[in-house]
């Protein structure tokens, strides 16, 4: 019994909370706690984009900036790093356009967010 223990469940165990590690991106990257939801945030700075609210829209990038930040922690390890990398990437490029209200980079780089986000974790 001891060495099916030693050498067969414990083996297995931690296989399982490998395989189990490396499959959870896709759930880690959902919103778990208030101000980490990416999406519904950019879906905020779209809006205010549109309005010509650009002090709004700033501010909404930053909040979003800190929701990916907390979301990177998360899926560190089950996501790719370039994934996370061109997220982070877009999301400074973003804040750059809406500095200089450059109406359609900032939306180019919100919607290029938005796609490497549905990638992410899968």
């Amino acid at each position: 019994m001891k060495e099916f223990i030693l050498y067969k469940l414990i083996p297995l165990l931690i296989l399982a909370i490998f395989i189990f590690t490396m499959k959870s991106g896709d759930f880690l990257k959902q919103p778990l706690v208030d101000g980490d939801d990416v999406i519904g945030t950019l879906s905020l700075v779209e809006q205010s984009i549109h309005e010509g609210d650009w002090k709004s829209a700033k501010k909404q990038i930053n909040r979003a900036k800190e929701g990916f930040l907390t979301v990177q922690m998360r899926v560190q390890f089950s996501v790719e790093k370039n994934e996370l990398n061109q997220i982070g990437t877009s999301l400074n490029r973003a804040i750059g356009f809406i500095d200089v209200h450059d109406e359609g980079g900032a939306q180019a780089e919100i919607e290029e967010i938005k796609f490497a986000w549905e990638g992410l974790g899968k």
